[in-house]
């Protein structure tokens, strides 16, 4: 069994966010989608993911640059070492690629991206799958 991830404090919370917000390496919507997620993490102890199908690719494109961008050694937001030096094994990441989906006999396959904060680089199961949610996100201020 695997012990409990320990929550991080409320201002180092805020610095988390207040990191994301100050980035320049995501649109604002992207930080947006970033900033919801990690309220549904509970201090950064419950792995997340959210999929952006189908209509919503776009802004599941636009929201995995700017996780890679936020991540990458060529941006300056560098949130993957930003976390390490928080001691959380959660971190950022995201994927995208054609997704089959079995339906009775037929695959239906379509183009999608994953966003996640996990200690794992993929799906793992082990995350909360959440359900994007357009009002909530669009009252994230950045």
């Amino acid at each position: 069994m695997s012990k409990p991830l320990k929550a991080l404090s409320e201002s180092q919370m805020q610095l988390l966010c207040d990191k994301i917000r100050q980035s320049n390496d995501a649109t604002p919507l992207a930080k947006q989608v970033v900033l919801w997620m990690l309220k549904q993490t509970q201090g950064m102890t419950k792995p997340v993911a959210l999929g952006f199908p189908g209509i919503l690719h776009k802004i599941g494109c636009q929201t995995a640059i700017g996780v890679h961008d936020m991540n990458s050694c060529n941006g300056g937001t560098f949130l993957h070492e930003f976390l390490k030096k928080m001691n959380t094994t959660l971190f950022f990441s995201s994927y995208g690629g054609i997704f089959l989906h079995a339906s009775g006999k037929q695959q239906k396959s379509r183009k999608a991206y994953i966003i996640l904060i996990s200690n794992q680089w993929c799906l793992s199961g082990k995350e909360t799958i959440l359900k994007y949610d357009p009002e909530a996100i669009a009252a994230i201020k950045v």
